[in-house]
């Protein structure tokens, strides 16, 4: 650092200096006080100059790092990503099968219970059959055209009525996926059994 400069003055007899001496001692001041300007703001721009320096050498270095860890991400993320995105696809379309057999066994469900209005075997195919049509394309992931059913009464137990449903389910999007995957059976079968008459 550049130290403040020191005011110079001619000694006279007495302390009385003349006229030239005055201007020559101010000019002398002068030129002092303009050194110092320039040098002291020099330096203060190179040290400020060499501080943005450092700045930009830490940002620099960070940008760098940044850089490859940002490639170290794109490399995993290109690699897994095909195994992700086939587990997810997988459980959306295991998710819509499941999906479909619920709605089937609960089409059977419900079909059995309004069948205990039906007096006797064709009354209650007949309620059956009116239900599944009017209300089988309500369910969630069922195509009402692929299904079949049955409706009788128990071989086993003649107290008892069994509603059997089968559904076609070739059009889920679970075929789409690797054959290599293993996979449900392409139709689903559920079935629902109630009292005839109650207790």
């Amino acid at each position: 650092m550049v130290s403040s400069p020191r005011r110079h003055f001619p000694q006279g007899i007495r302390g009385r200096v003349s006229l030239p001496e005055c201007v020559n001692a101010f000019l002398i001041n002068l030129r002092l006080h303009y050194d110092y300007l320039l040098y002291g703001s020099l330096s203060r721009r190179m040290a400020t100059m060499s501080n943005i320096q450092s700045k930009l050498s830490i940002i620099r270095h960070k940008l760098w790092k940044l850089q490859e860890e940002s490639g170290t991400s794109a490399v995993e993320f290109a690699l897994l990503s095909p195994l992700f995105i086939l587990l997810l696809l997988g459980m959306v379309a295991y998710g819509i099968y499941f999906g479909a057999a619920n709605s089937i066994q609960q089409i059977a469900a419900d079909a059995a219970r309004t069948a205990i209005a039906g007096l006797n075997q064709s009354e209650r195919q007949t309620l059956v059959a009116s239900f599944v049509t009017n209300n089988a394309s309500g369910y969630p992931f069922v195509d009402a055209s692929k299904l079949t059913y049955q409706a009788n009464d128990s071989t086993a137990d003649g107290s008892q009525f069994v509603v059997s449903i089968q559904y076609d389910a070739r059009n889920l999007p679970i075929w789409n996926l690797f054959p290599g995957l293993a996979m449900p059976g392409t139709t689903i079968k559920r079935q629902s059994t109630i009292r005839i008459g109650g207790i």
